[in-house]
């Protein structure tokens, strides 16, 4: 057998494995790569199925390449793939944090293009660590960006917001709402200008404000649909993708 074919065949195992662990399907449940995403995705995603794409397991890993090679060769004094869970009330949010010592929560991320986070952190990014901070009861986290093509690396330090913690839980307990309820979530405030618009596997659906029952009734299958492209690499707010879990 051919080496491409090998790891072919390793990554479709890969991503078939990884495939019911790597979301959440409990509406009580949610993870931090989430974090003041757009919950009407969300709740597509949940209520008819996520987009097939088994290209992801080959972007994850390259992520997680890296994340080895830093926790192994640089970080030193901590714990790698530190374990949290925050309980509240009738929902909880679960993940686990790159890494973590005395000082710093950690947050890894490759990205295809240094210049977009020069100046400053990605925003989605900085409410995900902000979570980690919360959860651990620690003040300061670093997001350590690593330039896929050239391996420079930039980071950022990140205090812990109050604000911006209760600002993310407050999104999540409105997703819930409407997973319970079954009702379609809000739009994103900036549609359709925001970047997650763009990209969208929803975006004709959420165009048109369809609900569940009326894609389900339609031609269009969840568990069919493939990303619309991989173009994350352009957009603003690019990034390794989470795999969902954490």
């Amino acid at each position: 057998m051919k080496i491409a074919d090998k790891v072919n065949n390793y990554l479709q195992e890969k991503y078939t494995k990884d495939k019911e662990t790597r979301n959440p399907t409990q509406n009580h449940e949610f993870f931090p790569s989430g974090a003041m995403m757009c919950n009407r995705k969300e709740y597509y995603n949940r209520k008819i199925g996520r987009p097939e794409d088994p290209e992801l397991s080959r972007i994850f890993l390259v992520g997680q390449i890296f994340h080895d090679w830093m926790e192994q060769n640089v970080l030193s004094g901590g714990e790698a793939e530190k374990h949290f869970k925050i309980q509240l009330d009738d929902m909880e949010i679960r993940g686990r944090a790159d890494y973590v010592d005395e000082k710093y929560v950690y947050e890894l991320k490759t990205i295809k293009f240094l210049k977009q986070v020069l100046e400053n952190p990605l925003s989605h990014h900085v409410s995900q660590i902000n979570l980690y901070l919360g959860a651990f009861n620690m003040r300061f986290g670093k997001l350590v960006y690593i330039e896929k093509n050239t391996f420079q690396v930039i980071e950022h330090v990140v205090e812990f917001s109050q604000e911006l913690y209760d600002e993310t839980v407050a999104n999540y307990k409105l997703l819930k709402t409407g997973l319970d309820a079954d009702t379609l979530p809000s739009r994103k405030q900036e549609y359709p200008g925001h970047w997650e618009c763009k990209y969208c596997n929803w975006k004709d659906e959420c165009d048109g404000n369809k609900n569940v029952r009326e894609i389900k009734e339609g031609t269009i299958e969840g568990d069919n649909r493939t990303e619309r492209t991989h173009g994350g690499d352009e957009q603003p707010n690019a990034g390794t993708p989470s795999n969902g879990l954490y």
